[in-house]
């Protein structure tokens, strides 16, 4: 087959890493004639490390930047540096789909999407791929034609990588194989960090205080730094009721890094191995977001936490983020509408959603510490209910094979 381009649109973290990463060495594989080329339109959910993180996926040849994307489309500025084959395919794999159409009909390609949750312009794709027969029936709901749909399953599962065995992982960081483990997950996106660092903080001081022998680790995203994370310790204003968490910092200790607090909490800092980290915990902490499924796919029981005592931090989709940053009306009506999505959604957790019933705690609303850690004890101690969320986790999120599937569409457009 002679050369051609494979074009990506994506943004957030969860895409990047759920998504991207394990399509790309599929198609690294299966294509070799094919150039890899990520687009990254403007996005409200951005890091600022996408660009960072995705340069370091090797079998992607060149990022398109979101002004770069901008000046293209809307000003016909071509990416400097990039020579576009005449023959190549869009493919969609998070963002707005709209970005996604408007590259495709720049560059002259057929497009193909994967999508959860998004079904617009339909007609400028000729094929979406879905990750379950759930999501089938809601893309049958939005006028999406059968002959356009197809289950792949779920990107996501391709993602997990394991670099080491539980007792590995448990030996390498010298925690006691005999004592319970919790993982505290901040999230990815400025305001997950923002909204729960001493939140969680708090929360796991808590849980300390009734179950001393609980080790703590906290596996930090590739888009998150150490010191994005030391900001929000100790904040001046405090989100909350409850007391005060106690003074943190981190620490080195034998070239470890840990928050140690003045309680005597200790948490184990982990960076760029976090599936390592959630297969070794026995409950995991966290936002919901792309790592819920991940957490799944592992068969790790969760609580997911989405405190909503900060609305004005949260961003929305399209619109209603604009308006929510207008000045006097923006805060007022921010609040309205995060408060009337919370009522509207039934889940956030992704294995819940998939599953359509509450497999795993959801925690969400105005929130004090003291409910997680009340329900996170509850958990700990009941070692029968943690191995019913393990059953049930298991093969949830399906089986691995997606990317191959899709990769396998794009050679039969491509011939």
């Amino acid at each position: 087959m002679e050369n051609f381009d494979v074009v990506i649109t994506a943004n957030s973290p969860g895409e990047l890493m759920g998504q991207v990463r394990p399509f790309v060495c599929e198609v690294s594989k299966q294509l070799p004639e094919a150039k890899i080329i990520l687009v990254l339109p403007p996005c409200q959910y951005s890091t600022g490390k996408e660009i960072e993180v995705a340069k370091q996926i090797k079998e992607i040849y060149d990022v398109i930047l979101p002004q770069e994307y901008k000046n293209w489309i809307f000003k016909g500025n071509t990416p400097k540096g990039i020579n576009f084959n005449k023959k190549g395919i869009l493919v969609f794999m998070g963002g707005d789909l709209f970005h996604a159409a408007m590259i495709a009909k720049k560059l002259n390609y057929p497009a193909i999407a994967y999508a959860r949750d998004h079904f617009t312009w339909k007609n400028a794709f000729n094929k979406f791929f879905v990750p379950d027969n759930s999501t089938y029936k809601k893309a049958i709901k939005k006028g999406v034609n059968e002959n356009k749909l197809s289950v792949a399953g779920n990107l996501i599962v391709d993602s997990i990588i394991l670099t080491m065995t539980a007792q590995q992982a448990k030996k390498e960081w010298h925690l006691d194989d005999k004592k319970p483990i919790v993982s505290i997950m901040l999230g990815s996106h400025p305001f997950q960090i923002k909204l729960v660092t001493s939140f969680f903080l708090k929360t796991a001081e808590n849980i300390f205080s009734w179950l001393p022998d609980v080790q703590f680790i906290m596996p930090i995203s590739k888009f998150t730094s150490l010191s994005t994370v030391e900001k929000y310790l100790n904040p001046t204003d405090q989100i909350y009721n409850e007391g005060r968490n106690s003074i943190a910092s981190i620490v080195i200790e034998d070239d470890k890094h840990y928050i140690k607090t003045e309680k005597g909490l200790k948490i184990l800092l982990l960076t760029d191995l976090n599936h390592d980290a959630i297969n070794i915990s026995d409950l995991v902490i966290t936002m919901p977001g792309t790592n819920t499924a991940e957490i799944a796919a592992i068969n790790t029981p969760m609580i997911s936490v989405f405190p909503l005592n900060r609305p004005k931090v949260i961003p929305l989709e399209g619109l209603g983020e604009i308006i929510g940053n207008l000045p006097l009306i923006g805060g007022l009506f921010k609040i309205a509408a995060i408060n009337a999505l919370n009522k509207m959604i039934k889940y956030v957790a992704l294995p819940n959603i998939t599953a359509h019933e509450e497999i795993v705690p959801e925690i969400r609303g105005r929130l004090e510490p003291s409910t997680v850690s009340d329900e996170a004890v509850k958990m700990l101690k009941n070692s029968d209910r943690l191995d019913l969320i393990r059953s049930k986790l298991k093969n949830l999120m399906g089986s691995t094979g997606a990317a191959g599937i899709i990769v396998s569409e794009i050679r039969k457009i491509m011939e």
